[in-house]
């Protein structure tokens, strides 16, 4: 696919670029991150992993205030060095240069001074141009078109705060968003029309934080304060009866209220086997879940749904420090197989997957008839550490203000692999936005690759 050297500007975003110089912090070339030891890796080659990643700058937007969320520009693979970031009333744009600096493209601010952004990402309108989507305090979600600079939509039906925004994998047009009205509703950004809601009978009894589509755009997980996760059906039939209806409806003609919106209300799966509290992200890994919560600990698992609709396999368990605080996201990085999530210090860990997900699908491909998913063969007996921490103690060549966030204690909201793995950006409480590259990646069977 057709892509663009990291700092070449694409001719439709360079109407937002802004001359001013933005006079970015300077980062000591010998500024790395703390690298854990790797002597209690047994003597299985497959669970040696080596990552090095160094910092390469530090920036501070919204005045201080919080940074909710990070959003790089996936579904378009040429524009895979910009990122959004929000919080606040405001939603910024970046993007990384060649030389791995942070360029600031564009902000926009809402006239809402009651509103706050929490989530973003990213969709496409119908000429395949880029849509910034955010949506927070109010539960409103406003659809910007990044290429021309202006407010394309803004779609209402939330009765309060979204909590997280996901487009769909492979089509960009479908729009989910979490809230706290304990729904999750899928909407069609080129009609504007509220497709489905997912709530109910047995739906989430309390705020939904968090939401991630599976790959094959089958099925999506949520998870929230109830601390339950649930899995739902993207292809049940009544709901792709009501996407097409969606497709070919035309606001112009037909009220938007008349809209028949399907309401589903049974999920494929729904356990409380895995948390006990708060669970604040999940993420697929695989046709497996990596999920969250307030205690210090992130767990993959797989969902046994041949032996009852709660039952799940625990693969690993992960420790988090100081991970007690909610509403702070994770994410996984594909290429590598390793996931990044951060603390109330301002640290970033970065853990590795491959080990324990591959394992499971071996042995339940060589024993299909035979594989028992309630068996704890793969349930690690102690929590797995990080093979990296991303933080940074203080530099007399970084301005105050980043400074002095890394040396109190304050939330890494989150953390987030660029497109190709070769970065993570993570945002703070502060308003600080660290850049850090990968320089060294080394795994079980000898590869090793640097950057």
């Amino acid at each position: 696919s057709a892509r663009v050297n990291p700092g070449q500007t694409p001719n439709y975003f360079s109407a937002m670029s802004e001359s001013g110089d933005t006079s970015q912090a300077s980062i000591p070339s010998g500024t790395r991150h703390k690298k854990r030891s790797q002597n209690h890796h047994e003597a299985s080659r497959e669970k040696y992993i080596d990552i090095d990643f160094t910092l390469k700058e530090i920036v501070n937007i919204h005045g201080g205030g919080s940074v909710y969320c990070i959003s790089f520009c996936d579904i378009i693979p040429s524009l895979w060095t910009y990122f959004a970031a929000v919080g606040g009333r405001s939603a910024s744009l970046f993007s990384i240069d060649a030389d791995d600096s942070i360029r600031s493209i564009k902000s926009f601010t809402t006239e809402d001074r009651g509103d706050e952004f929490y989530s973003s990402c990213w969709g496409a309108n119908a000429d395949a141009l880029p849509l910034l989507i955010v949506g927070g305090k109010k539960g409103i979600i406003t659809v910007i078109n990044v290429a021309e600079n202006l407010v394309d939509k803004v779609l209402v039906g939330h009765g309060s705060s979204v909590n997280e925004l996901r487009i769909h994998p492979f089509n960009h047009s479908l729009l989910f968003s979490a809230s706290n009205d304990c729904s999750i509703r899928l909407w069609n950004l080129q009609t504007e029309v509220c497709v489905a809601i997912f709530a109910g009978e047995k739906g989430h009894t309390n705020q939904v934080i968090t939401i991630d589509i599976h790959l094959l755009g089958n099925c999506f997980a949520s998870a929230g304060m109830d601390a339950c996760i649930k899995i739902w059906n993207l292809k049940d039939p009544h709901l792709e009866v009501a996407i097409e209806a969606s497709n070919s409806y035309d606001p112009l003609k037909i009220p938007r209220t008349s809209f028949k919106t399907y309401i589903q209300q049974l999920p494929l799966f729904s356990t409380l086997k895995i948390h006990s509290d708060y669970v604040d992200s999940v993420r697929w890994v695989g046709d497996c879940i990596l999920s969250k919560s307030t205690r210090c600990r992130v767990v993959l698992w797989s969902p046994a749904t041949n032996t009852s609709t709660d039952s799940a396999v625990i693969l690993q368990e992960f420790y988090l420090p100081s991970g007690e605080n909610w509403f702070v996201k994770m994410d996984v990085c594909i290429p590598l197989d390793i996931f990044a999530v951060g603390n109330t210090w301002g640290q970033v860990f970065v853990y590795p997957l491959s080990t324990f997900r591959n394992k499971y699908v071996r042995e339940k491909g060589k024993q299909e008839t035979e594989f028992n998913p309630g068996e704890e063969r793969f349930q690690c007996t102690h929590p797995s550490t990080h093979v990296s921490a991303l933080y940074h103690q203080g530099s007399s060549k970084v301005n105050s203000s980043a400074k002095s966030s890394m040396m109190k204690k304050i939330n890494a909201r989150h953390s987030v692999f660029s497109p190709n793995g070769q970065y993570v950006v993570s945002c703070f409480d502060s308003g600080a936005i660290q850049l850090w590259k990968l320089t060294h990646h080394f795994s079980g069977n000898g590869d090793s690759k640097e950057k």
